[in-house]
């Protein structure tokens, strides 16, 4: 078994069998080239809800690598095509389509590595999409501000709802559509993240919503805050902390909350692992940085503010 960094693909070679009427595509981007165990995790939860996943990594992988994933998937392509999230759901999509598994299901979810947990079973989400009515797309959080192309090209900001695509789910009735099929068909190599996420992510819900579907989520609050910045004041109404969300003055806050649910790692050092009594000195310093983010929101910013008007 080689340690070398190569492009791969696997397949399974036994059937899967098909009682969830469900499929996942999910994608990654690999920064370490290693599989690790909260990623391990979060695949075994999500295989209590669908029959199978096709794994899709936007870089190279060893074989060592690859053996820990292969328990788990149907697929797993491992390639660097620099088309992020949209560009590996386009070929996770290219995978299903060319398996018997594609008119065997009713939905596909799509979800991707960004994200800390589920720290919470993700069987609540399939049990609160068919309490909403089961809608023909459904997402964990919709971001109802945004970015969109303007009359000359140019990205500004703008009202635009949209699906966050780290965990979505489409049905039959979208994801055998041409105009669905197409888009991911068209996914191209992009010069920014920004514009990967106006043509695709708010782009896809935009596209979908133009064919009459409703844009539905679990946690639904209108405003231009990204829904998934709130995680402290809203964790019980979600499953997964954004690794992006985490700043060092959030991370004791973060541990906290993974800790309350009984998820099996916390955040040391940037990386989400199990931890060692040394990993637990370094988790207990973060609360210092905590204690500065009270003193600096409620003691310093208003003296400063009181200050600046005696001055006036």
């Amino acid at each position: 078994m080689s340690d070398k960094l190569k492009s791969q693909f696997y397949s399974r070679t036994a059937s899967v069998i098909i009682s969830h009427k469900r499929i996942c595509i999910f994608v990654a981007h690999l920064e370490t080239y290693t599989i690790e165990d909260s990623l391990i995790f979060y695949l075994h939860e999500l295989l209590k809800i669908c029959d199978g996943i096709i794994f899709v990594a936007d870089n190279p992988i060893s074989d060592a690598e690859l053996a820990k994933l292969k328990p788990y998937v149907v697929f797993a392509r491992f390639i660097k095509h620099n088309k992020y999230d949209f560009g590996s759901y386009s070929i996770g999509l290219d995978l299903l389509k060319s398996s018997p598994y594609f008119e065997q299901i009713n939905e596909i979810i799509f979800a991707n590595d960004s994200v800390i947990g589920p720290y919470k079973p993700l069987d609540k989400v399939i049990s609160k999409k068919h309490a909403l009515g089961n809608p023909a797309i459904f997402g964990l959080t919709k971001n109802y501000y945004g970015h969109k192309f303007d009359e000359s090209g140019n990205i500004v900001p703008a009202w635009v709802t949209h699906i966050q695509s780290y965990f979505f789910i489409v049905r039959a009735e979208i994801f055998k559509q041409n105009y669905f099929l197409d888009f991911f068909q068209n996914v191209k190599e992009e010069s920014s993240k920004i514009k990967i996420i106006v043509k695709y992510e708010i782009g896809l819900s935009q596209l979908i919503k133009k064919h009459g579907h409703e844009l539905v989520s679990y946690f639904d609050v209108k405003s231009t805050e990204d829904p998934t910045s709130t995680y402290i004041e809203n964790h019980k109404k979600m499953f997964f902390i954004k690794k992006r969300q985490i700043g060092r003055q959030h991370i004791y806050k973060a541990n906290k909350i993974l800790r309350a649910y009984n998820y099996p790692y916390q955040v040391v050092n940037g990386k989400v692992k199990t931890i060692t009594p040394k990993d637990k000195l370094i988790i207990d310093s973060y609360l210092i940085f905590e204690l500065y983010r009270i003193i600096r929101k409620y003691i310093i910013i208003p003296l400063l503010q009181a200050y600046s008007k005696d001055k006036q």
